[in-house]
């Protein structure tokens, strides 16, 4: 029902022609300075279509990331993300309509998936790496988690026990930050209220909620290991022959508001010291783990040698839309642009592009 409701708003927005004055007078109170960015994580095979939609916020199908390129192809002006920040740190105005297409983490399906779609259309984009997840060919932990999620009937029974037994045996409700009774019992709600509260735990919890569901699913975890989910230096070789920039996302993936200034160094300058020689260009550009950061970690950012970093939309405000070293972003999803009978609708992902959802 709430998914129809949207569809019939954005059919009457996009058809009566209110959206395109409402962009306008949007980007008139920008002054003309305010460029879309939109932010992608995975691109899954469509016969993947139910792990699409169970992962939150991570997945979109082929089809549906075609069916979304094909429009921005069409409708807006997409460029290259090292373009857009040059014209922003030139002041230059921004034509209207003016979009980068981003992607956090490198997986591998960015390679298979998204790449070809990309051509295709001739859509610029950007990856954001984190080295030592390339280099050891592991996920961070509570990505393991979100993975977890679409299988082996995991969600939502089993997956919503284990994350409150291990809450009860560790005693974290009432000693972690924003976590309660009522947010601990929300998590069952969906997989992005259930991902959400996950990232208020330390590391060491997530980690144990990951091994009890890998047991639960009877997953093998050297098997599990074992695969291959993130790009190689080959196929991120040739990706840069195809209009494809590449930044940093840190060395671990860790949330660098967590972690004390010197590691924040670290994780800014190594990474972009293993980028570069293994690229053999500039890495200027940086993406904030989970979109985290405060005043300190833009101020080290910059002395780290970039030119710009991207945060996401619910972290920034609508004035820090001209700081370079919080670019806003709107994550996109399997189900961002659906409408009632789950096919792709240009109107529902205008609306949402263009700031109306």
């Amino acid at each position: 029902m709430r998914r129809l409701f949207k569809y019939l708003i954005a059919i009457f927005f996009y058809y009566s022609g209110l959206l395109t004055i409402y962009a306008y007078l949007k980007n008139r109170r920008g002054r003309g300075n305010n460029p879309i960015i939109l932010m992608y994580h995975r691109i899954l095979d469509d016969n993947r279509k139910g792990q699409a939609e169970i992962q939150p916020g991570m997945c979109t199908t082929q089809s549906v990331f075609d069916g979304q390129m094909k429009f921005i192809a069409r409708r807006y002006r997409p460029i290259s993300f090292g373009g857009l920040v040059d014209m922003k740190r030139k002041k230059d105005p921004m034509p209207p309509r003016t979009m980068a297409i981003t992607f956090d983490d490198g997986w591998q399906d960015n390679y298979q998936n998204a790449l070809p779609v990309l051509k295709n259309h001739n859509v610029p984009a950007i990856i954001f790496l984190a080295t030592d997840l390339l280099e050891a060919k592991r996920l961070p932990v509570f990505l393991d988690v979100s993975l977890l999620l679409a299988e082996g009937d995991i969600w939502p029974d089993r997956a919503v026990a284990i994350f409150k037994e291990v809450a009860r045996e560790n005693n974290l409700v009432g000693n972690v930050k924003n976590l309660d009774d009522r947010r601990l019992e929300s998590i069952s709600s969906s997989a992005v209220r259930f991902m959400e509260t996950l990232m208020l735990l330390d590391y060491r919890y997530i980690g144990i909620i990951a091994e009890r569901m890998k047991k639960a699913a009877g997953i093998d975890d050297s098997a599990w290991a074992g695969q291959r989910w993130l790009l190689n230096w080959d196929e991120i070789s040739e990706m840069m022959r195809y209009k494809i920039e590449f930044g940093s996302h840190g060395q671990s993936h860790d949330l660098l508001i967590h972690l004390p200034p010197d590691q924040i160094k670290s994780e800014l300058a190594e990474s972009k010291r293993i980028l570069e020689s293994r690229l053999g260009r500039p890495v200027l550009y940086f993406s904030y783990p989970n979109g985290d950061h405060n005043a300190e970690i833009r101020k080290l950012t910059e002395e780290a040698g970039y030119l710009a970093a991207t945060a996401i939309f619910k972290d920034t405000l609508p004035g820090e839309q001209a700081d370079l070293f919080a670019l806003r972003r709107i994550g996109i999803s399997e189900g961002s642009a659906l409408g009632p009978a789950g096919h792709f609708s240009k109107a529902v992902f205008a609306c949402l592009i263009e700031g109306l959802f």
